[in-house]
């Protein structure tokens, strides 16, 4: 029976041979660290505990691919193809998914501390108990994603589409979440402290008992979100919308920022510190 070098290394000679579809091999624990493999096809393939470390997959096929608890630090994957791909657990650190694929892949528990996924595709995608701490996401598309208790302090999520998904208990304090859709999300319990919410859509979001203290929400849409139990202690709130919202039990110091806030048919002026 073939190792698991074995077989990596008749991956790479027929690779460099020309040949490019490896559909469902077994790769598991396989080391294939550095290796040039763009736009290979590896769909259903398994590489469960396999070590990628630096490796190029670039443009590559993975969709269905089981990468459970694999070494991807630093892997190239731009536009890559992981749709449904399993990568419970992996280690992504510093891995480049541009432009990937990633809708409905499961991520749980994945460390993806500076992580670029940059324009990445995130729908449906798993990623409770994710670490994304300082990960670069900007643009990426995750609506009705599953982030539910993820870590995500200090990860760039400028204009993400997060409309629909489940960001429940969720860590992103100090993230940048400036002109994201994240309408209809749930943020029940979320640590948004000191989070950039600048233009950000968060109409009929769920946020009840959230801390958004020190948050920057200068311009968003909060229009019919709730915000019940929320802590808005110091927040930022000049020119925010938020008619229509839930405000029961909400605490806003008198150092919050509250001019030009709207909170039902006028406009309400200087209704806090300037």
């Amino acid at each position: 029976m073939e190792t698991s070098n074995t077989v990596a290394a008749r991956l790479l000679e027929r690779y460099a041979a020309g040949q490019r579809d490896f559909q469902g091999w077994d790769l598991s624990g396989a080391n294939l660290r550095g290796a040039y493999l763009a736009g290979v096809d590896l769909r259903g393939a398994n590489l469960r505990d396999a070590i990628l470390t630096g490796a190029n997959l670039m443009g590559a096929n993975l969709s269905g691919a089981n990468l459970d608890e694999a070494n991807l630090r630093a892997v190239r994957f731009s536009d890559a193809d992981l749709i449904r791909a399993r990568l419970g657990g992996a280690d992504l650190r510093k891995a480049n998914f541009a432009r990937a694929d990633l809708t409905q892949a499961d991520l749980q528990g994945a460390d993806l501390r500076e992580a670029i996924l940059l324009e990445a595709s995130l729908r449906d995608a798993l990623l409770e108990g994710a670490n994304r701490r300082a990960a670069y996401v900007r643009g990426a598309r995750m609506s009705g994603a599953d982030l539910n208790v993820a870590g995500l302090a200090q990860a760039n999520l400028e204009g993400a589409q997060l409309s629909g998904a489940s960001l429940v208990d969720a860590n992103l304090e100090q993230a940048d979440l400036s002109w994201s859709d994240l309408s209809r999300a749930d943020l029940t319990g979320a640590n948004l402290r000191r989070a950039d919410l600048a233009k950000a859509d968060l109409r009929k979001a769920e946020m009840e008992g959230a801390d958004l203290s020190d948050a920057r929400l200068t311009g968003a849409d909060l229009t019919g979100a709730n915000l019940r139990g929320a802590d808005l202690s110091d927040a930022r709130l000049r020119r925010t919308n938020l008619r229509g919202a839930g405000l029961e039990g909400v605490n806003i110091e008198v150092a919050a920022d509250l001019s030009g806030v709207q909170l039902g048919g006028e406009e309400q002026p200087e209704l806090g510190a300037g």
